[in-house]
């Protein structure tokens, strides 16, 4: 289970109604939406991603996760 710190910037992505559900947080499910825009072939230009490795698409899709918690907490109202 998160802390409660870590669930204000980084929550369960699919929470049941008392949030006990235990699993993929939002930040797994923003890299692995990231990993599917690689996998397309969508940022291989504007990310420099062209020619990389498993483990560097990895690395950009928890960075540009990363990036997204950051601007959905700057932008909450």
């Amino acid at each position: 289970m998160l802390a409660a710190t870590q669930m204000a910037t980084n929550p369960y992505a699919f929470p049941n109604d008392d949030n006990r559900q235990h699993g993929m947080t939002l930040r797994d499910y923003y890299a692995g939406q990231v990993i599917a825009t690689i996998g397309a072939g969508w940022l291989d230009n504007a990310y420099a991603y062209k020619d990389g490795t498993p483990i560097d698409a990895a690395k950009l899709a928890y960075q540009l996760a990363d990036a997204m918690l950051i601007v959905r907490e700057e932008t909450r109202p």
